[in-house]
């Protein structure tokens, strides 16, 4: 599979892996494999920078692959204009999020309602707990200074809703 430095065969052009899998139309990992299958023959060549895998590339067939350029013309005139595709998901997404944003804006009048429900329901929570608190008997005064175990027991809100 490799070859002695320097010799090459007639009709066939010493060419880096990059430069051959650009002339044989291929990725570089199938030049790879290509060369480990002992389908194209490759010498690892010193160079100052280091080792450089250099393949035997057939010259008629580097003549017969297209370049990248035509290569990419000749796709787009078989799929027709890529904007189109595109243009068909843009506007989709584009409605989509627009639905999304009507449901946020949904959600934040919900949101809104109840915040007012809410401090409606704490505004009259005060309002009864200090007509509940304006009618009962004030407490001696020696069990007013200590609190009692109950209320001590009891948890924050629950003293805050029921007194």
């Amino acid at each position: 599979m490799q070859t002695p430095a320097g010799s090459h065969r007639g009709g066939f052009q010493p060419a880096t892996l990059p430069e051959a899998s650009r002339l044989l139309g291929v990725s570089e990992s199938t030049v790879r494999r290509l060369v480990n299958a002992g389908k194209l023959e490759a010498e690892r060549v010193l160079r100052p920078q280091g080792y450089v895998w250099m393949v035997e590339v057939d010259e008629d067939a580097a003549e017969a692959a297209p370049t990248s350029a035509s290569a990419d013309a000749q796709a787009s005139s078989t799929q027709g204009p890529p904007h189109d595709g595109l243009a068909q998901e843009v506007a989709r997404l584009s409605a989509h999020v627009e639905d999304l944003r009507e449901q946020l804006r949904a959600r934040e009048r919900e949101v809104g309602q109840l915040h007012t429900l809410l401090a409606q329901a704490h505004q009259r929570l005060l309002t009864d707990g200090q007509a509940a608190g304006a009618s009962a008997v004030a407490p001696a005064p020696e069990t007013a200074s200590a609190p009692s175990p109950q209320w001590e027991s009891r948890r924050w809100w629950q003293r805050l809703l029921w007194g």
